[in-house]
């Protein structure tokens, strides 16, 4: 087992653990569990967590670090009080951690007894199966880290927001933000791959394996932001902004590479999709989907609690995308009208379309095949008209979150 020691500031070093313990999991978790373990512990957790992705929806909606979001001790109470808790109870656990370990001071780990706590409910959402509990729960830390690496590297703030948008558009495709499209995505992903490798440890709930995550999660923030970060300044060095990325033609006629029909349908695309994987399942919108097709209303909300989830994002992201451009640019139509009734007799002919010449339509078939088969719901229904019936409802649950959302 490892775990890690502050050397200065923020480089923090993994070391042999001594000891096994399991202080944390046998006196916090039980008060996490006593709370979250009830139908309204649950539900003002993850109201918390709405609210305050809520507030800061906007920033968390840029395409790179721009702002600040503060995690700040307003907010930690909000938690702590849900748990009937203070944060010195917590620190007072860390220390018996740390002097079980071998006596060390680890002034972060002491520093941050919200992590503990997040630990916990991560913790209680992966044991009960809870896909959207766990999402919440992830969202939530990965958030609480944030702002500590984000001063690190931008101790004063992003000064040309210009040239952050510059530095994320020239970046390769490979970097996760560039991928997710905006801050949240980035770090929604990065906490879900993450957990994946370390799910196994968390089941356990060890002290060192609370410890090997915490470490984790700051070390992916961290490398993140350092490479954005080295960019940018360079980038900000040489005076780069997202007005340079017009190029001039070969005729002197300029051509703007940015403020193309792509930027209006990501802009739009970013502003649907982050609320969709933020808040879960909306019931009501199941039941409509469920009944218009004329299936169960149970067995809509399973498989779609199977699809939105943070391993999807991508998918959810490119569905969409693929739906909002058709509109716009194919169909020739204006966001505004996203939201009229003339969208929805629309997407019931997208649905029973099947030119597979265009992109856009096939990445909406592939996709909706994708999830029958990852849901669980062809291995289920062997007829496929049952199978069209309920990707229709899922079709339909999307058209009618994009409407929602679209603002």
């Amino acid at each position: 087992m490892l775990f890690f020691e502050s050397t200065h500031e923020d480089e923090l070093i993994y070391q042999e653990a001594q000891a096994s313990t399991y202080i944390i999991r046998d006196e916090l978790y039980p008060i996490v569990h006593t709370i979250l373990n009830t139908p309204q512990g649950d539900m003002r957790f993850k109201r918390l967590v709405g609210n305050f992705i809520d507030r800061n929806s906007d920033r968390l909606k840029t395409p790179g670090p721009q702002y600040m979001i503060l995690f700040a001790d307003t907010d930690k109470k909000e938690f702590f009080d849900l748990f009937g808790l203070d944060s010195n109870d917590i620190v007072k656990m860390v220390i018996k951690i740390t002097q079980a370990l071998n006596g060390s001071e680890f002034k972060f780990l002491r520093q941050n007894p919200i992590y503990w706590l997040f630990f916990c409910c991560i913790r209680f959402y992966t044991l009960k199966k809870d896909t959207r509990g766990l999402n919440t729960a992830l969202a939530i830390y990965a958030l609480s880290a944030y702002p500590s690496i984000f001063q690190k590297y931008f101790k004063y703030g992003v000064s040309s927001p210009g040239t952050m948008e510059y530095t994320i558009n020239t970046m390769n495709n490979k970097f996760i933000i560039k991928k997710q499209g905006h801050v949240f995505g980035a770090l929604t992903y990065s906490i879900g791959q993450s957990y994946n490798f370390l799910r196994m440890g968390i089941t356990d709930g060890s002290d060192a394996e609370a410890i090997r995550f915490i470490q984790r999660i700051r070390n992916d923030q961290n490398s993140m932001m350092k490479k954005i970060c080295d960019q940018y300044t360079k980038n900000h060095a040489k005076g780069l902004t997202i007005a340079s990325a017009l190029d001039t033609g070969e005729e002197g006629q300029m051509i703007d590479s940015y403020e193309n029909d792509t930027t209006q349908v990501e802009s739009t695309v970013q502003s649907i999709v982050l609320p969709i994987l933020t808040n879960g399942v909306n019931l009501n919108y199941v039941t409509a989907c469920a009944k218009m097709s004329q299936i169960s209303v149970s067995e809509v909300r399973f498989y779609l609690t199977k699809i939105i989830v943070n391993d999807q994002a991508e998918a959810i992201k490119n569905f969409v995308e693929a739906i909002i451009f058709i509109w716009l640019y194919s169909e020739k139509k204006s966001k505004k009208e996203i939201n009229s009734s003339e969208f929805l007799v629309w997407a019931s002919k997208l649905f029973r379309k099947t030119n597979s010449n265009d992109e856009n339509i096939s990445t909406i078939k592939n996709t909706l095949n994708e999830w029958g088969d990852i849901s669980g719901l062809h291995q289920k229904f062997k007829r496929e008209a049952s199978r069209i019936n309920y990707k229709k409802a899922i079709f339909y649950y999307f058209i009618l979150s994009i409407q929602y959302y679209n603002n």
